[in-house]
């Protein structure tokens, strides 16, 4: 049992590289398998032939930033089937960025490249930041974030296992799911994220007291009550109405209509 993995130097090397137009290091060099699980590589490279075939559709139908991540997420998810050790293990992600010549790489270009990190559908010959591509933190990178997303919002034999996923705001994604501890607890994710939707709530300003209140006035407010309240006991339900019953009180703990 082996998965396949790319160390953070030989990363860097072969991102070195495609900014430069020099040769990169090979796949079957630069490439180490782990022990622990077991991933075939067809399936990176099936996922890969999948996202480029989506950034094509994204390119025809101008879709925003949103919208891709929105469809690839559950995507990556549900084609890599990935066992927990190879989703939490950064070299994974670096792998399934670099190799194949780069092709994950170049996905990264398209999706990040343009103007404050938006798409360029058309291509571009500029790198991303290397954050990106899986160069820094883990949950940062581009496969691993969208992964993380779709896992959050997925529920096993639902109806509609990826149920909000679609919703298109990556600051709601960046800023309040990915970057945040309570986004580390699935049920309240998924609450938070559907409470956000259904209840057509804006983004407002938790920085200004005269701003109406919006759904980053309600994410600091999560925050701030996860230190005495343990959210990974709660079920879905118990977290949408505890969720939607906090929204309603907002007046008392923001001051706000």
């Amino acid at each position: 049992m082996s998965y396949p993995s790319l160390g953070i130097e030989v990363a860097r090397a072969a991102h070195k590289a495609r900014v430069e137009g020099t040769p990169a290091p090979r796949d079957a060099e630069a490439t180490l398998y782990k022990s622990g699980a077991d991933f075939n590589p067809s399936r990176g490279i099936d996922c890969l032939n999948q996202c480029c075939d989506l950034a094509l559709e994204a390119r025809d139908a101008h879709w925003s930033a949103a919208e891709f991540d929105g469809q690839c997420a559950p995507l990556v998810h549900r084609t890599l089937a990935l066992p927990p050790i190879v989703a939490g293990d950064a070299d994974f992600w670096r792998w399934l960025t670099f190799s194949q010549g780069g092709y994950g790489a170049g996905l990264v270009d398209v999706r990040y490249s343009g103007h404050r990190g938006k798409p360029s559908w058309s291509g571009t010959d500029n790198p991303a930041r290397p954050v990106y591509y899986g160069l820094e933190d883990l949950k940062k990178g581009m496969f691993a974030k969208l992964w993380i997303c779709a896992n959050v919002m997925y529920v096993e034999g639902a109806s509609d296992p990826y149920d909000g996923i679609d919703y298109p705001d990556v600051d709601l994604w960046d800023s309040h799911v990915i970057d945040v501890n309570f986004g580390s607890s699935a049920a309240m994710a998924r609450a938070f994220v559907k409470v956000v939707r259904d209840m057509r709530l804006t983004r407002g300003d938790a920085g200004d007291p005269e701003a109406p209140a919006g759904f980053r006035d309600l994410a600091k407010e999560i925050r701030r009550r996860q230190a005495t309240i343990v959210f990974e006991m709660f079920d879905d339900g118990t977290a949408r109405r505890w969720v939607e019953e906090l929204w309603k009180e907002r007046k008392s703990w923001c001051g706000k209509g």
